[in-house]
């Protein structure tokens, strides 16, 4: 992502020397190139899978896998470094392992997890940019698609998105909800 002052911000899904992948900053022209977090206690996350989602100088991002149970976390970190915090972390039966970017709208972040949730076939998720309430949107069955690996869109109160498997054809869906969690539409 790109900041105001054209930073760009991301992430490394590994690193070397018991590194579990990294926060990190860099200008435009590749240089300034910085390290902002570097994963190496699994209990704050391991294995960032997507982008940092930016939002005033707050980036905020998940772990693929680690967390208080293995299955992922939520987390937020200051663009200058500081301010690493936990938001969530996945259990199997809220969803878990989360590939997806997160988008930000209103104090709040959406976003899927490839992973877990009821039937084991990941989920929709919201959690607000403090870490307070924690809601699943939607539980894929299967019919309904299956392990969402890619972020969402939103557009006046719905949020859009893909599943890579599932479906009618087992190739997975393009879908909608709301961000109530209503009106799930394959």
């Amino acid at each position: 992502v790109r900041g105001a002052d054209s930073t760009l911000y991301g992430t490394a899904n590994k690193g070397k020397y018991g590194i579990n992948g990294i926060v990190f900053k860099v200008q435009p022209d590749g240089s300034g190139f910085t390290v902002l977090k570097s994963f190496t206690n699994s209990v704050e996350g391991a294995n960032p899978y997507a982008g940092v989602t930016l939002s005033g100088d707050v980036l905020y991002g998940t772990t693929e896998y680690g967390g208080s149970w293995g299955w992922g976390t939520v987390f937020k970190v200051r663009t200058d470094g500081t301010g690493y915090t936990v938001l969530m972390n996945f259990s199997r039966s809220e969803g878990g392992i989360p590939r997806g970017d997160l988008i930000s709208s209103s104090n709040v972040l959406y976003g899927t997890t490839s992973g877990g949730g009821n039937s084991a076939k990941g989920t929709v998720f919201r959690v607000n940019t403090d870490g307070t309430d924690f809601t699943v949107l939607k539980h894929f069955s299967g019919n309904d698609g299956q392990l969402p690996s890619a972020g969402l869109t939103l557009s006046g109160g719905v949020l859009y998105g893909t599943t890579r498997e599932g479906g009618d054809s087992g190739r997975g869906t393009a879908f909608k909800i709301n961000t109530d969690s209503t009106d799930f539409t394959v």
